[in-house]
């Protein structure tokens, strides 16, 4: 009886142990499923929230929120037509015929008619025939042949826009270089970065405060592909035009002649005058335009007349951009690293100058005299003429009111006929 009841009780306490082991391991499974549970949650809360985010960042770059007045104004662009996102084609009117070209890694927006260059000075962008290249072959790059022609680009770089310290830069460079620079790319410039040089046009090097346009050629030039040596190239530039930077030409708000804050067009001409190629550079902003030529860059006339590829970087400096903007910027320089977005490419053929018969007339002696004035625009109306006297007209006319009302008596014609502004 004694051994059936400790039988009894170690059966009991076995079973009950069991029975708490079972209990304990039924509750460490279902704590274990639940902290799967809940970590597979969170991780698909936290993949939707991206996903939304990432929806929310999208829609907030193709629409106008209600809330956000000036949203627009920054990018007047934004909400009137769709981005094309990175890698996207980019629509160029290029000599008549419109071409799509690439901006690789670039961010294609206004329907694939402009690319939004980001503050990023590790990455630059490069023109492209086709996306599908290997960044080595010759054919992969688009060559842009300037001498004789001429290019014109939308700019807009927003509210508040680069500041102080940035530079954005549209520029053309005689890639590709012979050899690999030290990033394994082909990518070389006059001041050789990568340890490869290359003849180098700045067409525009800019913030709000400052623009700035630079020849940089290099004495020993070849057809690329081709590698400079560093001593023949003109590291700091030959020639160059500068508005802003303490001028009221150019700078951010309504006081300049043009408003950095607001889009604006840029031109550069490469005409031949007298034998001597020259570039002018042309800003307009509605009826305002300022206008600098550079003189006889027949130095940079091989490369330009061959093709050079269009280059676009956005880089800062505390202390390395007072050959830019320090007339205006104090040291250091703080950038903001805000974005610019460049739109509605053209290259085209310059005009063909008229030439007009002239034939000699006896004059009738019994005809009344008359005395016949200086050629007058078509209406009333006002426009500042004082860059006429510091830069000159352009070589060809445009055919706005200003260029009617400030050059129309150097030249002695204009195309404009009072309305078209």
């Amino acid at each position: 009886t004694k051994k059936a009841d400790e039988d009894g009780k170690g059966n009991s306490a076995s079973d009950a142990k069991r029975a708490d082991e079972d209990a304990k391991g039924q509750s460490g499974i279902d704590a274990e499923k639940a902290v799967e549970d809940t970590q597979g949650k969170t991780v698909s809360d936290a993949k939707n929230a991206d996903e939304a985010a990432s929806a929310g960042e999208n829609e907030r770059l193709t629409t106008v929120p209600k809330d956000c007045d000036g949203c627009k104004a920054m990018h007047p662009g934004i909400g009137t037509t769709p981005r094309g996102g990175p890698d996207g084609p980019i629509s160029v009117s290029w000599f008549g015929k419109t071409a799509t070209k690439y901006f690789k890694n670039g961010d294609i927006v206004h329907g694939g008619g402009g690319v939004e260059l980001k503050s990023n000075p590790e990455m630059g962008l490069n023109l492209y025939n086709s996306l599908d290249t290997a960044s080595s072959g010759y054919a992969d790059y688009t060559f842009i042949p300037l001498a004789g022609n001429r290019i014109t680009v939308t700019i807009d770089l927003g509210n508040p826009g680069p500041s102080c310290g940035c530079n954005i830069a549209f520029f053309l460079v005689s890639m590709p270089s012979k050899q690999k620079n030290i990033w394994g790319g082909d990518y070389c410039d006059a001041n050789c970065v990568g340890e490869r040089c290359c003849a180098e046009f700045d067409l525009m090097e800019m913030n709000i405060h400052s623009f700035q346009a630079t020849s940089h050629p290099c004495s020993d030039y070849r057809t690329p592909p081709f590698t400079s040596q560093s001593w023949a190239c003109s590291h700091g530039g030959d020639k160059w035009v500068k508005f802003g930077n303490g001028d009221r030409n150019y700078g951010p708000s309504d006081s300049f002649t043009i408003n950095s804050q607001k889009p604006y067009v840029f031109r550069m001409e490469f005409p031949t005058v007298n034998g001597v190629l020259k570039a002018v550079l042309t800003l307009t902003q509605g009826d305002k335009m300022i206008t600098a030529t550079m003189d006889n860059i027949e130095n940079m006339r091989a490369p330009l007349t061959d093709g050079m590829v269009l280059s676009l970087s956005s880089w800062f400096s505390e202390d390395g951009l007072d050959w830019l903007d320090g007339g205006v910027c104090p040291s250091p320089q703080k950038c903001n690293r805000k974005s610019a977005i460049f739109e509605s490419i053209v290259v085209e053929e310059l005009p063909k100058p008229t030439t007009t018969a002239i034939t000699t007339t006896t004059p009738n002696p019994y005809a009344p005299t008359t005395t016949k004035g200086a050629h007058t625009c078509p209406v009333k109306g006002a426009c500042g003429c004082d860059w006429v006297a510091q830069y000159g007209c352009p070589v060809w006319d445009d055919a706005t009111e200003c260029y009617c009302r400030c050059c129309c008596s150097v030249t002695g014609s204009c195309k404009w006929n009072g309305n078209t502004r």
